[in-house]
């Protein structure tokens, strides 16, 4: 059903022979050209850095004595990351720590330090490198680096001569796949392979290799042939006993569960028998390998009683970005060759929540001396950006990045587009008066031209919670546009998180905000995602009965029907097997994180998707660290599921899919709006801590990169598109002057989404006349703006109806209108109209007609700051025929001068207001005048004080016809504006030379003066012999030699510069006067 907005306009529509026709040459104001914006996908960013902290280990020992230090960013590492450290330096230097730094290249460069000497920088090119490690000896670097499009290398460069300053580089032999993660094995062990790296040469996965740099041109020898992945080695010795050294390498590997873990090889014997000796360190401790990446094995010193080494690792057991967890490694030596490890329990060392952290270094070797108390040991680690910032890039190509304006000085994130694609909500930070912090939600416009606070009850800690601040996340926008779902936690001695709903609103107010889950009753739920119908929320969370918690994940994947928002109902979604049977046969919650529903609605891709085995169940399975598409049932979909695909990660019998060669972990999926593409935040295959952005068909082919810049980026949400459509008909098309024709626009959404936000441009030529603006309306520049009153439903139609006048005869003037959404729109081929009108001649008489006229006169085109006022005339004329009861006279200031009225002149006729009472002449404002007779004409003057800066500006004026002057056409527009520039100038004085003596003479040299006008010339301090007056040359220039009195005051002291007419104000040059040097016998003297 059609809509009407904005019905005909108010104009009081005249008789053909009221109006006259006059010929004018068309004015036109351009209307902007509808774009083919492109899609765009929004993500949390930054730079990100180094953090450290010092972490004391109790008397007792062990990693779980670990006290849990404030972590501090390092100074001066901003963008810096995967810094790795070498103690045993066999130079003058005790250790070297080498890391990617941006400080020179946005790519990033390999730097290594010595100590806490200067940074050396290694490589200065394009390429990306990763991963850097120094040499035993301290003499070399290794590190991966790609240029363009090319796979993965190991470079190693000698520090002394680095390829950044022309050194010759060694590359490790390639293969067809990425060399990446290198590490130096311990010297003194009697082998000639000195490093190790991981490799796809082999298996799209990875597996390690071993390599005689000495022989550089040798084949690697592969050490580990796994089906799974075996990546980022990490070699060290561990002593065990105080006397046996065994040479260890830890590394990441799937062997043990699909989003990975931690295994060792000891390095003893021949490299064939390395892949036998491969253990789980946790399977001898009886405890349950955790999620882990990015190992360092340290050995420690000082009798540590943990163990021989701590091993620490990058985890997302609890964090998808990323953890660094430690444990504590003990070595038992059996007979020769025979090697136990294990590895005690896992503890947090970086754990700030929503932060990744990654890639840990030792600065200090882990040591503990039972009898001395604790030792503090350094540890730093990459750490993701704090604060955040939210980007976007282009969907389909990754380019125009951008930042959002308002979002780079506080911790932003977490973002969310409307379904019309014009506005964005996302989560910034927020610190309260005493100084708590929270987060609260904001509002972007899609083109970043304005960000606010939603307009919605966030909680600043005074009302209901803990008394602290509310930190809300993770919003999701409603299909229809109305209202905005988001997480709600309130931080403490225990952490609570709630679902809750806001009203979106755009006029400032406050819409309401309802609490969907309570955590006290229900459990806590987070991570909301709309259903497309908009009746239902998929959340992830637990309750004290939850049974979903496998390796850290207790989020069980839940529905919330809003059909009744006072009374949700919440369902967990479980998984049963197609044929699964028997007393044995129950269904089982399904687990995970980030859930996301289809545009069709009928699956939810679900990260670290993962199901325990219970029973008789042989179904399960488990995409932690990956992303899973569960299919729900097309019956009931609060029913049990059976289907679910793996997307990114290892499927059924742990076979890989075909992105899981190039992505190791996946999380924050978001599905594009025609649901053809799931964008995600991806990790890269055996590289650093480092997300991105990608894009994935839902049947797991196409992975493309979207964004991969050298910090991380998560969060990705994509922008909807939307197809509006617009028509316009003129009728009648052909009018005489003053002739009224109604012109009807149409705004059709031919999408499937709602459109909340678009706005319609007309462009009328000024052979046609415009009226009062319709409701919804304002007209600028000939051109009505209108924006609608309520959404644009699916295949709606909104209709928008203005009249408008001829007024020039014999012309065909055509009006132009665009409709431009406030995001993209897909087909911007039908935004635009136009129609043509013709104007035919006058009817009937032409008296009575309407012609207002306006001049501005100034009393100087030049004036000075301080000086006197400028008296801006300005004179409004009736030149028709016709008696004008009201017109308004519209004024424009330059900055460098004050308005204020300066009276009116006598000869006035008394028509005009009191100029006391008139805006337009103390500054830029709309003053009314009026009745005019024909022929009459009323006078108001402003004087314009310069005030400064100099420099030129314009003064203008505009007349119309009064909005109570009835229903007159002014027929000559061209002489219903005037404009004149002012100068306002500055002088300047100054003294040559600027240092003098008593009895010296100076010069005073003078710019920018009134030309003629007596000037008074007199020190601030001393005596003055001769102020003038002295007379400004026509060029403005003031040119007068001043005498020092012999004897006078010494010090600082300016020159005067007054004029007697009051040209100008008071300006002022400095002059130092200094003593003369003082020889005997005249040693006494003024001071």
């Amino acid at each position: 059903m059609a809509r009407t907005l904005a019905v005909t306009a108010a104009l009081g529509l005249l008789a053909p022979a009221a109006v006259a026709g006059v010929p004018m040459p068309p004015v036109t104001a351009e209307l902007p050209a509808p774009d083919a914006v492109a899609t765009r996908v929004a993500f949390t960013q930054g730079p990100g850095g180094l953090v450290e902290a010092a972490y004391s280990i109790g008397s007792a020992g062990g990693v779980e004595y670990l006290a849990g230090p404030d972590v501090e960013p390092v100074p001066g590492s901003e963008g810096d990351r995967e810094l790795s450290t070498t103690f045993t330096v066999s130079s003058a230097a005790t250790s070297a720590s080498s890391w990617v730094g941006t400080t020179e290249s946005t790519v990033g460069d390999v730097y290594v330090r010595y100590d806490q000497g200067d940074p050396i920088r290694i490589t200065c090119d394009d390429a990306r490198v990763s991963h850097p490690v120094v040499s035993p000896d301290g003499i070399r670097v290794a590190y991966a680096t790609r240029s363009d499009d090319e796979t993965w290398r190991i470079d190693i460069a000698t520090i002394g001569d680095p390829p950044c300053t022309g050194g010759i580089v060694d590359t490790v032999p390639r293969g067809p796949g990425d060399d990446v993660w290198p590490t130096w094995l311990p010297v003194g062990f009697g082998f000639s392979w000195d490093l190790a790296f991981s490799s796809t040469r082999e298996d799209p996965l990875g597996d390690l290799y071993i390599v005689n740099t000495a022989e550089i041109d040798a084949e690697p020898i592969r050490i580990t042939d796994d089906p799974g992945a075996d990546v980022q080695p990490s070699a060290t010795e561990v002593t065990w006993a105080g006397q046996t050294q065994v040479p260890v390498l830890a590394f990441g590997t799937t062997r043990y569960r699909p989003d990975g873990s931690i295994a060792l090889i000891y390095l003893v014997g021949s490299p064939e028998m390395w892949e036998d000796s491969v253990e789980d360190p946790w399977a001898n401790s009886e405890l349950t390998a955790p999620q882990g990446s990015e190992p360092v094995t340290v050995e420690t010193e000082g009798g540590f009683q943990g163990g021989e080494a701590v091993l620490t690792f990058t985890s997302a057991e609890y964090d998808p970005y990323g953890d660094v967890f430690a444990t504590e490694l003990s070595i038992d030596v059996f007979e020769f060759e025979d090697f136990e490890a294990s590895a005690g329990e896992s503890y947090p060392v970086f754990a700030t929540p929503g932060v990744a952290e990654s890639h840990a270094a030792w600065i200090d070797p882990p040591s503990g001396f039972p009898d001395q108390g604790e030792i503090d040991t350094i540890l730093r680690a990459t750490a993701g950006p704090v604060p955040d910032d939210v980007g976007d890039v282009e969907a389909a190509t990754g380019e125009r990045a951008r930042v959002f304006p308002g979002s780079t000085e506080q911790d932003d994130g977490a973002a969310a587009y409307s379904p019309d694609g014009a506005w964005l909500v996302f989560s910034s930070e927020v610190v309260t008066e005493d100084e708590q912090v929270g987060r609260r939600l904001m509002l972007a416009a899609a083109d970043g031209s304005a960000v606010a606070p939603l307009g919605y009850a966030w909680d600043p800690g005074t009302g209901e919670g803990s008394g602290l601040p509310a930190v809300d996340v993770n919003p999701a926008w409603s299909p229809d546009g109305t209202r905005i779902a988001f997480e709600r936690r309130y931080a403490g001695e225990g952490v609570t998180e709630q679902i809750m709903t806001a009203q979106f609103v755009t006029d400032g107010s406050v819409g309401e905000t309802v609490q969907i889950t309570d955590p006290f009753d229900d459990g806590n739920f987070a991570e909301p995602s709309w259903a497309p119908d908009g009746r239902t929320l998929a959340v992830t969370g637990w309750t004290d009965f939850s049974t979903a918690a496998v390796g850290g994940i207790d989020q069980q994947l839940t529905l919330i029907d809003l059909s009744d928002p006072g009374s949700p109902v919440l369902t967990p979604i479980s998984h049963l097997a197609e044929d699964c049977e028997g007393t044995g046969c129950f269904p089982v919650p399904v687990a995970g994180r980030s859930p996301a529903w289809s545009p069709d609605g009928t699956v939810i891709a679900l990260a670290d998707a993962n199901l325990p085995s219970f029973g008789m169940s042989e179904d399960a399975f488990d995409l932690r660290g990956g992303i899973g598409l569960i299919a729900l049932n097309p019956d009931d979909r609060t029913g049990p599921v059976s289907t679910v695909t793996p997307l990114v990660g290892f499927g059924p019998g742990e076979v890989a899919t075909p992105s899981r060669a190039l992505l190791s972990a996946a999380t924050d999926p978001a599905w594009s709006p025609d649901g053809s593409q799931i964008y995600l935040a991806g990790q890269p295959a055996g590289l650093a801590n480092d997300w991105g952005i990608y894009a994935i068909a839902p049947d797991g082919t196409g992975l493309r990169v979207v964004t991969q810049e050298s910090g991380p980026e998560t969060e990705p949400t994509v922008q909807p598109d939307v197809d509006l459509s617009l028509t316009m008909t003129a009728s009648p098309n052909v009018v005489p002057v003053g002739g009224a024709s109604e012109l009807t626009l149409t705004v059709r959404n031919e999408g499937q989404r709602p459109v909340a936000t678009y706005r319609v441009l007309l462009e009328v030529p000024a052979e046609l006349q415009f009226g009062e603006p319709p409701p919804g309306c304002t007209l600028d520049d000939l051109v009505f703006t209108c924006l609608p009153t309520e959404p644009l439903g699916p295949l709606g139609v909104s209709i928008l109806t203005i009249t408008v006048l001829g007024r020039v005869p014999g012309t065909n003037p055509e009006v132009t209108a665009v409709v431009l959404p406030g995001g993209p729109d897909r087909d911007v081929d039908n935004n635009s109209v136009a129609t043509t009108i013709n104007i035919s001649g006058v009817p009937g008489t032409t008296d009575g007609q309407v012609d207002l006229a306006v001049t501005l006169t100034l009393s100087t085109p030049t004036a000075w700051v301080g000086g006197q006022s400028v008296l801006a005339t300005y004179t409004v004329t009736n030149s028709g025929t016709a008696p004008v009861t009201e017109a308004t006279v519209t004024t424009g200031y330059p900055a460098a001068v004050a308005p204020s009225v300066s009276g009116v002149p006598s000869a006035t006729p008394p028509p005009i207001a009191d100029p006391a009472a008139v805006a337009c002449l103390t500054g830029a404002g709309v003053c009314t005048v009026g009745p005019l007779a024909p022929g009459e004409s009323a006078v108001l003057v402003a004087g314009l004080l310069p005030t400064g800066p100099a420099q030129p500006g314009e003064v203008t004026a505009a007349v119309a016809v009064g909005p109570g002057a009835g229903a007159g056409v002014d027929v000559d527009p061209t002489n219903d504006a005037a404009r004149a520039v002012v100068t306002v100038l500055q002088p300047e004085i100054r003294l040559l030379p600027s240092v003098a003596r008593p009895g010296d003479a100076v010069l005073a040299y003078g710019e920018n003066f009134p030309p003629g006008q007596a000037v008074m010339l007199t020190w601030s301090q001393g005596i003055t012999v001769n102020p003038g007056p002295y007379v400004v040359s026509a060029e403005g220039r003031l040119v007068v030699p001043l005498v020092l009195v012999s004897r006078d005051l010494l010090g600082e002291r300016d020159v005067i510069a007054i004029s007697l007419a009051g040209a100008f104000g008071e300006v002022r040059g400095p002059l130092l006067v200094v003593p003369r040097s003082i020889q005997a016998p005249n040693f006494l003297g003024r001071s």
